[in-house]
């Protein structure tokens, strides 16, 4: 369970200022004093043992405090002791940009200028100011940020942050996830999934039992198919089109036969006592064990025999960077469903994933073959049926784009798409409004997600700079699931 303290206070303040320059102009980029870019070395299992996260969300039980949240919503899930201050403080842009710079000063970590980037450059915030504080019971002390335009209304959450309670650093473990996900157990179980930057709080052990959220566990049970397991033991795990020095990393089992998809890379990884990866997962697979391509065979058990399907390579954008990774076959196993692994982005790139895609099981013609990939899903999706269908957001024509760098998509509609057909149809769609993947129930046939109204008019016009002004509305929304 989660308490929260009777009092809330700023955690951090600027003197209130009662005239200010008109801020109504945002500068061009160029004009804007630099945000540091110099970061202290610290990995994710330091800062997770004793430190301060930014995150996007904070989920406990089935309440979550999250980005761009309005104040009413933010209200009704704290409970009805809290005293909220009405006190407010003024920030004219400038101010805002001293703020943000020490924040990040305080906090001179890499992550936490992806997570400020977009606000110091697109966002330019000014206008009213206030902070809720609370404590969480052998958590930490999580603070929330929200700002409003005008004074006495609209205010929405610009920023989290969470300040760690130390715990012993055998206590935290990196979990074995094809997304980067950190946990910390004690008095609290605590889940730091750093791929999308949320903190889950599992339970907090306060005496009255352990409050345990059921989308918890997403990323946090082992990869099922990392090699050896019960699908493959190794038996003539051997290709004349892999080199003998590969690293056999994944057995992924077909769902019609007793073939195994075999994926090898050309660098092994191997446990490390200091930072605790052990095997290879996103950003470690990239960087820690310098691979830069992976190689796909069809192993069947029946012939002995292996089909060489050829090699996926690293992609590089603009700060970015990642490789495709066999997830799954699709339902008839006549695709190979592949999910990117993204590798520590560049100043500006820490919002750019690759999401989902699928590749043919064709032989390949020749060693350097790179097989056909088509992208069929963003990051976030959700796939069931034994991997024949797929629910997942994406943009809508309704909605603006984000500034960049900044979220790749506006979520805007939501679609399904049939694996074995490619059949491609949109769920949900209406005017002014995003989305918020919530959960996804096989059993009920219905998807949850959170629909969030845009209030835009003429000072706050809807382009890509109105998701900073205008007013929302959140309302929670079940779609039946094909």
């Amino acid at each position: 369970m989660m308490r929260i303290i009777q009092t809330i206070w700023f955690c951090l303040s600027f003197p209130v200022i009662l005239l200010a320059a008109d801020d109504s102009i945002k500068f061009p980029i160029e004009q804007i004093p630099k945000l540091p870019e110099s970061f202290e070395t610290v990995d994710y299992k330091t800062i997770f043992t004793d430190g301060t996260l930014l995150p996007d969300r904070i989920t406990w039980g089935e309440s979550s405090v999250k980005m761009g949240m309005s104040e009413t919503a933010l209200a009704d899930i704290l409970p009805d002791n809290v005293e909220i201050s009405d006190t407010v403080q003024y920030r004219s842009r400038e101010q805002q940009w001293q703020f943000i710079r020490g924040l990040l000063s305080a906090n001179n970590f890499s992550m936490h200028y992806y997570t400020l980037v977009d606000t110091y450059y697109n966002k330019q915030l000014y206008g009213w100011f206030k902070t809720y504080e609370w404590e969480i019971d052998n958590v930490g002390t999580a603070c929330t940020y929200l700002h409003s335009k005008e004074h006495g209304s609209g205010y929405h959450i610009w920023l989290i942050e969470l300040d760690l309670d130390p715990i012993e650093p055998e206590k935290v473990k990196y979990l074995k996830s094809p997304k980067l996900a950190i946990e910390k157990s004690g008095e609290a179980t605590v889940q730091w999934d750093i791929s999308n930057n949320q903190v889950m709080i599992l339970s907090t052990s306060e005496g009255e039992g352990s409050v345990v959220s059921e989308t918890a566990t997403r990323y946090s049970q082992k990869p099922e198919n990392m090699f050896p397991n019960e699908h493959d033991g190794g038996t003539s795990d051997i290709d004349p089109n892999i080199p003998r020095d590969y690293f056999h990393l994944l057995s992924i089992p077909f769902h019609q036969s007793d073939r195994v998809l075999r994926v090898y890379c050309n660098e092994p990884c191997v446990f490390d006592s200091t930072t605790g990866y052990e095997n290879s997962f996103g950003q470690q697979f990239l960087e820690r064990c310098n691979n830069d391509e992976i190689r796909l065979t069809v192993y069947n058990p029946s012939t002995g025999t292996s089909i060489y399907l050829g090699m996926i390579q690293e992609k590089h954008g603009s700060n970015h960077g990642g490789i495709f990774m066999p997830l799954a076959l699709t339902q008839d196993d006549s695709n190979i469903i592949l999910e990117a692994w993204m590798g520590s982005p560049g100043a500006g790139g820490g919002m750019v994933h690759y999401g989902y895609a699928m590749m043919p099981v064709t032989p390949a013609t020749s060693v350097t073959t790179s097989p056909e990939i088509t992208v069929i899903a963003p990051h976030g999706a959700v796939f069931y049926d034994d991997y024949g269908k797929v629910v997942y957001l994406d943009n809508s024509d309704n909605m603006p784009q984000y500034p960049q760098p900044g979220p790749r998509h506006n979520s805007g509609a939501l679609f399904f798409r049939d694996l074995i057909n490619s059949e491609e149809t949109v769920l949900l769609e209406e005017e002014n409004t995003t989305y918020e993947l919530e959960a996804v129930d096989t059993l009920r046939q219905m998807i949850a997600l959170t629909a969030i109204e845009y209030e835009f008019n003429d000072t706050c016009p809807k382009d890509e700079n109105g998701y900073y002004c205008a007013g929302t509305t959140y309302e929670l929304r079940v779609v039946p699931l094909p």
